[in-house]
C-alpha cells in the first residue's frame, strides 16, 4: 500500500481513535500517543493487511491492543514499594475481571445488531463519548431523534442482556 492510499484510508479515522484512546487513557497526551502508535503500527504493516479488511474496525482493535499492552506493561514495572503493600489478584479477582470482559463483549456483539440508525447513535454516545450537538452535527438528526434512537438502542441492549445473562445462569 503506499503512502497516498494510506492516508486516505487511516488519516480520516484519526478522530475516531483519538476519541477511543481518550476514553481509554482518560488522558490527552495519552490519548494522542495512543493515535499515533496505532497509526505507526499500522504503517509498518501496511503491506501486510488482510485484503477486504474493514480500516474503521481494524484501526480500533490495533489501538485497543496497544493499550493493553502498554497496560501490561505498566503492571509489571518494577517498583520500590515494599512487598505488603503490593495488590495481590485473587482468583475471584480474575474471575470477575474475565466476567466483565466477556460482559463488555456480550454488549458489543448485542450493539453491532441493532438497526443501523441505533447502532450509529449508541455507538457515538456511549462509545465514542460525543456529545449531542456533535452527534447531530455529523447525523443531521434532531436532538429528539437522537435522544429516541438512543433509548430505543439502550432498551433492546439491556432487554437481550438480561435475556442472556439469565440463559447463562441456567
Amino acid at each position: 500500500m503506499d503512502a497516498l492510499k494510506f492516508k486516505q484510508i487511516f488519516l480520516p479515522l484519526s478522530s475516531q481513535l483519538y476519541a477511543v484512546a481518550l476514553r481509554l487513557t482518560g488522558n490527552r497526551q495519552a490519548a494522542e500517543d495512543l493515535v499515533q502508535d496505532t497509526l505507526l503500527r499500522l504503517w509498518m504493516k501496511r503491506d501486510h493487511l488482510p485484503s477486504g479488511f474493514d480500516p474503521a474496525g481494524y484501526s480500533m482493535v490495533t489501538l485497543r491492543n496497544i493499550f493493553l499492552d502498554s497496560k501490561r506493561r505498566r503492571g509489571l514495572e518494577e517498583t520500590d514499594q515494599p512487598l505488603e503493600r503490593l495488590a495481590v489478584v485473587n482468583d475471584s479477582q480474575a474471575d470477575s475481571d474475565a466476567d466483565s470482559n466477556d460482559d463488555v463483549a456480550l454488549v458489543r456483539q448485542l450493539i453491532s445488531k441493532l438497526p443501523p440508525k441505533q447502532r450509529m447513535v449508541i455507538t457515538m454516545r456511549d462509545i465514542e463519548g460525543l456529545d449531542s450537538e456533535e452527534m447531530q452535527r455529523v447525523t443531521g438528526l434532531t436532538d429528539i431523534n437522537i435522544r429516541t434512537l438512543l433509548s430505543r438502542a439502550r432498551s433492546t441492549v439491556r432487554q437481550q442482556f438480561k435475556k442472556l445473562s439469565a440463559y447463562e445462569d441456567r
